[in-house]
Formats: C-alpha cells, structure tokens, sequence
C-alpha cells in the first residue's frame, strides 16, 4: 500500500521575505484571509514547481508560459474531481500576492462557476431536526449551534480564528445579570460589535428564550466545573463582563475563547449523528435556518424585511443605512425586540413560556366547558399537559356522560374535511389542533 504523502506546510513560505511581507499586509484586515491566502499560493507553487522568486519572474517576464501552467493546473484539479468554484478561488491567493509586489498579470484561467453547487445536497433542518440535532450536542454545543440557529451569529462573532484574538463577551449582552445569572428581558439582547461583523460595522441581534436557557445553565456548569492549567486542576471559572460568551474547556489557550475549529469539529460530529441520508449539512447550514424561519416569519407578517436584515447583520442598503446601521434609539430597540417576539415560534424546537401559558388557559376553559370543576382542574399540572394527556381527559369526561357520538380532537390540517361534514369547532388546543363536536342527529 503506498504510503500517505507528508501534508504540504505552507507556514514555511513565511520564511520569505517576499511572502512574509506580504502575508503580514494581508494580516493587518483578517488573520483567516490571510492564512487562506498563503495555503492557496503554497499549493500552487507546489505543483507548479516554482520558488515565490520564480513566480514573480515568470509573471513580469514570461506571461505566456506562467499562463500555460496555470491552465495546466486548473485542467488537473478538474480530473481530480475539483469543483470549478473551487479552482476558481484556488487562484485567488496567487493573484493577491502578484498585486503585492505590483506584478500586473491576467492570465489565470476562467471556469464556469455553477453556484451553489457544492451545497446541492444541502437542505435547512426543520425545526424537529433541529431538536434532534440538539439533544446530540454537550451543553457547550448546544450554546454554540441555538446562536448561530435562533441569533443569527456567523462562527466567527463568537470564536476565534486563532488563539489570542477576541470574540463575543458576557458584556456584549447587556441585559445578563451576572450575579443570578438570568436575563432581565425576554427576547435578550445581543450587541455584535463592528471588529466581530462581516461586513465591519456593530449591528444587534437577539436571543430566544430557549437559548437564554440553554446558555444560563452553560454559564452555571462553568462557574462550578474545574479546569486543567499546566496538568493540573484549577478552581472554576470567576465569571467577569470579559469572559466569553463561549469558552475552551480549560486554561491552555491564551485568551479562553473557543477556535472556530473547535466548534465547527463539534459541530460536525453531532452533524453526522442526526443527518437524514438524503441530505447533507455544513455547521453554516444551522445560519441558514435562521434566515431561513424569519424568511417564513416575513411571509407571516411578523418580522419585516429592514428588520430580518438587521438581526442577521447584512448590509441593508441605502434606507437601512439611515434608519438601522446607526446607533439605535431604545424605541427601535424595543421594536425590534417585539418583532423578533413574534417569530420565535419559527425559531424555537421547544414552546416559550408565553405559548405555554396561553395553551395552559386554553385547555383550562376546554376542560371547564367539558364539565370538570376547578378543583379537579387544580390536580392537573395544565404546563406540561401533552396532546395524549388532553385526549384521555377528554374521552374520560365524554365516557362519563354516557355519550354515544363523542368529541374528537383533529388537526387543524384535516379542519376542513370535518367541516364539510357538518362537525362544529368547540375550541383551539396547543395552537395546530382543534376540538370538535360530532353533526347535529339528524
């Protein structure tokens, strides 16, 4: 069996002046360009064979034949199954090294790029797949996929690249209190500042009550769980405003903030667990369901679109510009706030508390108007009352009676139908079903 070839390092090529110049300029905009950039020279080089000196060269000097090699290349990658979108980025960090040094050169080949065809395969989890997902992830995962899934957040907003930078902080959610932690408001507030954003400029987004939970409880496992520094076990962690919103599991890193490569590693392995076999997800898949539920939310009438925008963090052109990209009057805040209300339900694989309680009155008048006292009503915990525990009270009352055409509970799917066959709605149960009494006797 031949052996595996050695992974090609591209970090050596740092040591080149040429190279290290120009990785450091691309450094002082973003680490990760920067890295991407050099990984695409230093395997360009590899299989053309050249020296960073000789590309130059060939670049100033010898147009043509760097451009025969070049469509070379790209014709290889393609017959090693490459991706035309692929080959087409392959070249971008060559080209930003040539304009570095001013070598003014057009001879990289052009491929038809079919876009979106790496993700063809590729759909946004439902809600349940979503829950599915969440039930195979530690606490830390769960935190990780409810921001990027419910707040919109890119990896990036809240992990680093690279150990020593910065990412989101407890400060950065004003409206957590440390001492209890608890959220003082529900949805919560997320401020992104502008060196976390795409785009470079502070935008805010905001929590559901599902992740306020899940991250609370986050925040409580850390502040009792030891940690390893050194081989050795430390004291919890003393939560401050710097801390971050999402931690390494010990004091080995330089700042305490999660990689990028951490999470997405995470997320990955859950990923594998819960994907149906007919699809396939990406950790960024669980960014498209938020967009995605607030699209749905949109056609609903709930969010609009200035908004939706906002709280993902795109660019919102020129009316978004005056009214959204500026700092925001706590009246807009507040709008925000009640529109981002509005589409949890889109967002969410758990019921809030506020259509929790809302069920909890509805089966109360239900079971009030069926005949039970409210002493009887008192025994049952109405909170977690499922649809099978509402049927069964239901038949029992029904069965009591001595009724011989009992009430049925239907989908409000199959409502229609029912209608039509003269049954009559008595009352909405849990927001999707709906009690009915049978047609009149004839």
């Amino acid at each position: 069996m031949p052996r595996k070839a050695r992974r090609l390092d591209h970090r050596a090529l740092l040591e080149t002046p040429l190279v290290r110049t120009w990785h450091a300029e691309n450094r002082l905009r973003s680490n990760r360009t920067a890295d991407v950039n050099l990984r695409q020279l230093g395997l360009c080089l590899h299989e053309l064979g050249l020296t960073p000196w000789e590309l130059l060269d060939e670049a100033r000097n010898s147009p043509a034949r760097l451009k025969g090699r070049l469509v070379d290349y790209a014709g290889s990658l393609q017959r090693r199954g490459r991706l035309n979108s692929y080959i087409a980025k392959t070249f971008v960090g060559v080209s930003s090294f040539l304009r570095f040094h001013e070598v003014e050169f057009h001879g990289f080949p052009r491929v038809t790029v079919i876009r979106g065809q790496s993700i063809e395969n590729e759909r946004v989890p439902t809600q349940e797949e979503l829950a599915r997902l969440l039930r195979a992830l530690p606490l830390r995962g769960q935190v990780a996929a409810l921001l990027m899934a419910h707040a919109g957040l890119r990896p990036g907003a809240f992990a680093v690249y690279r150990s020593g930078e910065v990412a989101l902080r407890l400060a950065d959610l004003p409206e957590l209190d440390l001492a209890e932690l608890r959220f003082r408001a529900s949805p919560f507030l997320i401020r992104i500042p502008g060196a976390l954003s795409k785009n470079r400029r502070a935008y805010v987004t905001f929590g559901s009550e599902e992740l306020a939970q899940t991250l609370t409880a986050y925040l409580r496992e850390r502040r009792i769980r030891p940690r390893w520094k050194g081989g050795s076990v430390v004291g919890p962690e003393a939560l401050s405003p710097e801390s971050p919103v999402v931690a390494v599991r010990d004091t080995e890193t330089e700042s305490g903030f999660v990689t990028v490569k951490a999470v997405s590693a995470e997320l990955r392995s859950a990923i594998a667990k819960v994907v149906p076999d007919d699809t396939s997800w990406r950790p960024y898949v669980l960014r498209s369901y938020a967009s995605t539920q607030l699209l749905l939310a949109e056609a609903k009438g709930r969010i609009t679109r200035d908004f939706r925008e906002a709280i993902l963090g795109h660019d919102l052109g020129v009316s978004g510009r005056y009214n959204l990209s500026k700092k925001l009057q706590p009246a807009m805040v507040e709008e925000m706030r009640e529109a981002y209300r509005r589409c949890e339900s889109f967002l969410s694989t758990v019921p809030s508390q506020n259509e929790q309680d809302a069920q909890g009155r509805m089966a109360m008048t239900m079971l009030l108007g069926l005949g039970y006292s409210q002493d009887e009503i008192g025994t049952i915990d109405l909170e977690h009352l499922d649809v099978a525990g509402f049927q069964n009270l239901v038949t029992k009352k029904i069965g009591a009676a001595g009724s011989s055409t009992k009430q049925r509970l239907v989908d409000s799917k199959e409502l229609k139908e029912y209608l039509e066959k003269g049954w009559t709605v008595v009352t909405a149960v849990n927001g999707h079903q709906v009690v009915l009494n049978p047609p009149a006797s004839r």
